[in-house]
C-alpha cells in the first residue's frame, strides 16, 4: 500500500501491531554501555558514571550533573 492509500479497519490494525512489535523489540535490544573498555582513574568523575551506567540506563537509577564553571577572574557562573 501507498502513502494516503484508503486502508480497512483490519489492515489498519494489523499495520499497527506490527509498528508497535518492532518498537518493543527496539526498546528491549541490548545495547553495549557507553564505557565498555574504557580506563578511567579509580575514584575519579568519571570513574563513578561509569559505576553507575548500567541502573542509569536500566531506569533504576537517575544522575544529575552540575557543572560549576570558573571565568578567568575565579568568578563562579552556574549555567541554567
Amino acid at each position: 500500500m501507498n502513502k494516503g492509500e484508503i486502508r480497512n479497519k483490519a489492515d489498519f490494525e494489523r499495520k499497527k501491531r506490527e509498528i508497535e512489535e518492532m518498537n518493543r523489540e527496539e526498546d528491549t535490544k541490548e545495547r553495549p554501555l557507553f564505557s565498555l573498555n574504557m580506563n578511567y582513574r579509580k575514584g575519579s568523575f568519571l570513574d563513578r558514571l561509569k559505576e553507575r551506567e548500567s541502573e542509569v540506563r536500566n531506569g533504576r537509577k537517575s544522575t544529575i550533573i552540575l557543572l560549576d564553571i570558573k571565568t578567568k577572574k575565579e568568578k563562579r557562573h552556574r549555567p541554567i
